[in-house]
C-alpha cells in the first residue's frame, strides 16, 4: 500500500472547505441578526439598543410576560430575565457552593438528567418539596436543558440567566430569541409562584 502525501490531498480540501463553509455560515446568521433585532424589538414591545461597534448585533431591553429582559448577542451571547423581587434560590450548571448557603437548603427535582445538569441547586429552609416537586418548574427548565445552544444557567436571588453558544462570532438568531424568553419568563413565573410572589 502506497501511503504516499498525494492520497491524504482530498481529505485535507474537505476540511479546509468545511471550515470556510462553517464560518460562511455564522458570519451570514449574525448579519441576518443585525437587521432582523429593530424588527424583532417592534413586534415583542422591546426597546432595541444600536450596537457600539461596527459588526455587533445590538441588543433588546424592556419588559417581556411581567418582567425586565435584557437579550445582548454580543459580547457574550446571554438572555436574563430579573425576577420581581428577590429570592432564597441558587440554581447553576456548574458546581459554586461548596457548602450550604446560609438559609439554604438543597434539593432534586424527580427527573435524574435534571439533577445532573444542575449540580447546584439551593432554596430557602422549607421549601425543598414545593420546588422538588414542581413538574411545570421541572418541564420549563427541562427545555433548556435540552436546547442545543444552551451553554451555562444561573437562577440566583434576582435573575435568570443564560449564555449560549452560536458560535463565534457570538450572536442569537432572531427567530431563537422569542422562544428562549418565553421558556426564561415561564422558568421565573414558575419560581416566584412556588415562593408566592
Amino acid at each position: 500500500m502506497d501511503l504516499d502525501w498525494a492520497h491524504a490531498l482530498p481529505v485535507g480540501i474537505l476540511m479546509f472547505v468545511g471550515t470556510v463553509v462553517a464560518a460562511m455560515r455564522r458570519r451570514a446568521g449574525r448579519s441576518l441578526a443585525q437587521r432582523q433585532f429593530p424588527r424583532l424589538a417592534e413586534r415583542l414591545g422591546l426597546r432595541f439598543e444600536a450596537p457600539r461597534y461596527d459588526g455587533w448585533v445590538g441588543q433588546l431591553k424592556g419588559a417581556f410576560e411581567g418582567h425586565d429582559v435584557l437579550v445582548q448577542p454580543d459580547e457574550r451571547a446571554r438572555i436574563v430575565v430579573l425576577l420581581r423581587q428577590p429570592l432564597q434560590i441558587d440554581l447553576r450548571t456548574f458546581q459554586h457552593w461548596k457548602r450550604a448557603p446560609e438559609g439554604k437548603s438543597a434539593f432534586s427535582f424527580k427527573e435524574r438528567k435534571l439533577n445532573a445538569w444542575l449540580p447546584n441547586r439551593w432554596c430557602a429552609d422549607g421549601l425543598e418539596g414545593v420546588l422538588g416537586d414542581n413538574g411545570a418548574l421541572a418541564a420549563a427548565l427541562d427545555a433548556l436543558r435540552v436546547h442545543p445552544h444552551v451553554k451555562q444557567l444561573v437562577l440566583d436571588e434576582e435573575r435568570l440567566e443564560f449564555t449560549l453558544d452560536y458560535g463565534s462570532p457570538p450572536y442569537i438568531p432572531a427567530g431563537d430569541v422569542q422562544a428562549l424568553l418565553q421558556s426564561g419568563a415561564r422558568i421565573v413565573g414558575e419560581v416566584e409562584a412556588c415562593f408566592g410572589v
